[in-house]
């Protein structure tokens, strides 16, 4: 269960809340301020990718097909409004999470139903001790460098924007949540 603004919701509800405020903040965006957020989203989404790249090792999709998944088992809570709100802006309509028969509610059974540039930061950082092993010192210090550039676009985010947008969406409650993904009298030019 989930509690939101005093009342108790079920992780399906407190998901369409999420998806609903959201969907608002992204409508409410003017030209610029929108300009300005597919920029920040790109630059999202763009991080995301090269630590996706990064953390393909050789021969890890049969290691993680063998697993069915372990590590995503708290899948649920690594999910921001950040990540959602980077996914929406990219034009990718919204999914229905399965909350109830695997381990990870973004999961299916042929697994992650998100393109690794929209998945959450530490679906893309975490990677177990089978693969670790596959990676040279030289890989890993570009995964680590990877890792350390997008944890601080995030921060840099949180910093404008609020704490609220970083945290997970199942960690945090629904409301309240500020109407506007620009803060009043904020400028969109600070948007990192």
């Amino acid at each position: 269960m989930f509690f939101a603004a005093g009342m108790e919701m079920d992780d399906q509800d407190a998901w369409k809340g999420w998806l609903a405020a959201v969907t608002r903040m992204l409508a409410s965006l003017g030209p610029a301020e929108r300009h300005a957020w597919k920029l920040t989203a790109d630059r999202v989404r763009s991080h995301k990718e090269r630590l996706s790249e990064l953390t393909a090792a050789p021969g890890a999709a049969a290691l993680c097909s063998a697993c069915r998944g372990a590590c995503c088992a708290g899948g649920k809570h690594h999910l921001t409004p950040l990540d959602l709100l980077v996914s929406l802006a990219a034009g990718n309509p919204p999914f229905t999470p399965r909350f109830h028969d695997l381990p990870c509610p973004y999961l299916d059974r042929s697994g992650c139903r998100m393109a690794p540039e929209f998945r959450p930061f530490p679906c893309l950082s975490f990677v177990c001790e089978a693969i670790d092993g596959r990676f040279s010192t030289a890989q890993q210090a570009l995964i680590q460098q990877a890792e350390a550039e997008l944890r601080e676009i995030y921060r840099e985010l949180a910093a404008v924007h609020g704490e609220w947008l970083t945290r997970g969406l199942f960690l945090a409650p629904v409301s309240p949540l500020p109407s506007r993904l620009f803060p009043s009298g904020g400028s969109h030019e600070r948007c990192p």
